[in-house]
């Protein structure tokens, strides 16, 4: 029994080490599902600011709707059977300039991106086509003619806002009439559209706005032309549309769309039913450049990886030198490797992921190197093991910066250090003769 276990004991100390390995993926199991609790705590921190300062804002219109009624006359010639219908129209030319001002606030640990901006919105009705509504018994209810401009979230108009239709002002209360934008935005009062009408029919306002993270607009006119420019440093245009233009650079950006009428799939005029606009919303998205939490949960999957080699190192060690490495001693090596991602975690809500990351590795390849020598007593093995340690987490460093080459570069890096270990373990592993 005794030669048995003496010929087995590498067989044996490979799955005591397996199943270490396996052992350890819980407390990283446990600090995977913390940083999804811290989250989660990032997310309703940032939903309490903007649910007092104003959400992502998606604007929408000017929308004009002519209201008319069909009727049907009796013997008499009486109308009766009267219905009143609504006719929407959109700008045929719409132009929007506007400056985007950003504010970052911070509640507790976390930070949130808000932003001010003054929107300047003109354009123009050139021709309302009534064919489709020209019935025999029809009335034109031009006296009651208004205009909707759709805000997501009402919370953040700053200014009462004034509209201009051919240079006569008109007022405006909160709340539309219509549904495209639920309800949420303003209205102005109602105008006698053909006797305030001209051959262009020009608008005109001003929106003073506030809202969080994302500012985004709905493609109304036959033509719609936006320009924006912020000081923010990092935008992501993101959307139904990108821009034509945009020129990024270290004081901001200035971002330009033009879009057609033929780009998005909903036409020009209308009658009463409502409309779906929200496919054809784009915008900028002015969130902060790094997710640490996200970092951090990629890299507690590469958990498991650094787990495992490291236990390979001190298993080759072992049995090229001959020593002996209790089973406490891999579970204390591996317990290190699971109090950085504790660290990393905890730190980079203070100082930011990359410094975190920097100091966490630092101070575990610190204690598992003293560790090292301590049992070893190997000074050369130290430093070899201090080395392979700082490679691999700058590896895991270089793989979490890169997005679009993380899979292509990790999968070729799994594949050398495959082939290392197998090179390594040829004379290590016994071959067992069966006759």
């Amino acid at each position: 029994m005794q030669k048995f276990v003496e010929r087995n004991s590498i067989s044996i100390k490979l799955i005591v080490v397996f199943f270490l390995t396996i052992i350890l993926m819980i407390p990283a199991s446990i600090i995977n599902e913390l940083v999804s609790e811290r989250k989660e705590r990032q997310n309703e921190a940032i939903k309490e600011i903007q649910s007092k300062w104003g959400e992502e804002q998606i604007i929408t219109g000017p929308i004009l709707c002519i209201p008319y009624q069909t009727y049907d006359l009796d013997k008499e010639g009486n109308k009766i059977n009267l219905t009143t219908h609504k006719a929407f129209f959109l700008p045929d030319e719409i132009n929007i300039t506007g400056s985007i001002s950003p504010v970052v606030r911070k509640r507790d640990l976390f930070k949130v991106v808000l932003y001010q901006t003054k929107l300047y919105f003109n354009g123009s009705f050139k021709f309302l086509d009534f064919s489709g509504i020209s019935q025999k018994n029809t009335t034109i209810l031009s006296k009651d003619a208004y205009f909707s401009i759709g805000i997501s979230d009402m919370r953040g108009i700053e200014e009462f806002v004034s509209f201009n239709f051919n240079k006569i002002p008109l007022n405006c209360e909160s709340g539309t009439h219509d549904n495209f934008s639920k309800g949420s935005g303003f209205t102005t009062e109602n105008f006698d559209f053909i006797k305030d009408s001209s051959n262009l029919n020009n608008f005109s306002f001003e929106l003073s706005l506030k809202g969080s993270e994302n500012l985004k607009f709905i493609p109304v006119g036959k033509r719609t032309n936006i320009q924006l420019s912020s000081s923010w440093k990092t935008p992501s245009f993101d959307g139904a549309f990108l821009p034509d233009k945009r020129e990024i650079t270290d004081t901001g950006f200035v971002a330009n769309w033009e879009i057609l009428d033929f780009n998005r799939n909903f036409p020009q005029q209308w009658v009463d039913s409502e409309k779906d606009f929200s496919s054809s919303a784009f915008g900028v998205n002015l969130k902060l450049p790094i997710d640490l939490y996200k970092k951090t949960e990629r890299s507690t999957k590469y958990a498991i990886l650094f787990i495992a080699l490291t236990f390979a190192i001190f298993f080759f060690i072992e049995v090229l030198k001959n020593f002996k490495v209790h089973p406490i001693q891999y579970v204390l090596i591996g317990s290190a490797l699971c109090v950085f991602y504790l660290l990393l975690l905890s730190l980079s809500e203070q100082v930011g992921f990359d410094l975190a990351y920097l100091i966490a590795s630092i101070s575990v390849i610190g204690m598992i190197v003293l560790y090292a020598k301590t049992v070893f007593k190997l000074n050369r093995f130290s430093f070899m093991l201090s080395g392979i340690l700082a490679f691999l987490y700058s590896f895991i460093y270089i793989l979490l910066q890169m997005e679009d080459y993380a899979l292509l570069i990790g999968s070729i890096g799994l594949f050398i250090i495959l082939g290392l270990f197998m090179f390594f373990s040829r004379k290590i592993i016994p071959i067992v003769n069966l006759k």
